[in-house]
């Protein structure tokens, strides 16, 4: 797509993917985008991570940027971690995809396909075998159209210390 570029966010990007994110959260219901207090908490905490994350080899965050306003209108996350090899997978690295957002003026024009096909190829380049996520009824065609299809995955989610306070 003329006019986008799609590249790996770096410290530089930080501020406009703790935005990205927090735009992503309070679209699915997640957060109030009226909670001052709240954003403030969650950017610092991000802010944080992303410093100490974002130019690991494991952690692989990406941007779309509009060239014309060189705004940040997209992201993606790919997080790379080992696994045991087994009989049928004797590869040692599986990626989880998180994070996949478009703002609204800059949907349907295949940026989050542009975005996937950056992550697919990071991850392949570091010798990924599989990728997986988690998906919402809007962007579900998408990711069937790339080939990602349903699987046995569950899920437990634990309680933190943080959580209960």
């Amino acid at each position: 797509m003329a006019g986008i570029e799609v590249r790996r966010a770096g410290r530089g990007d930080i501020a406009d993917v703790v935005r990205l994110r927090w735009e992503m959260c309070v679209e699915q219901g997640v957060a109030d985008a009226d909670d001052q207090e709240g954003y403030d908490r969650y950017a610092a905490a991000l802010h944080d991570f992303l410093e100490r994350w974002i130019d690991d080899e494991q952690c692989r965050v990406f941007v779309a940027v509009d060239e014309g306003s060189w705004k940040r209108v997209a992201m993606a996350a790919l997080w790379l971690w080992p696994v045991l090899p087994w009989p049928g997978g004797l590869a040692q690295w599986q990626g989880h995809v998180t994070s996949v957002y478009t703002i609204p003026g800059y949907r349907r024009r295949g940026i989050a396909r542009r975005l996937m096909g950056a992550v697919r190829d990071a991850a392949a380049a570091h010798g990924a075998t599989r990728l997986v996520l988690e998906t919402t009824p809007m962007s579900a065609p998408l990711y069937q159209d790339l080939g990602f299809v349903a699987s046995r995955i569950v899920e437990l989610r634990l309680d933190s210390a943080e959580d209960r306070d």
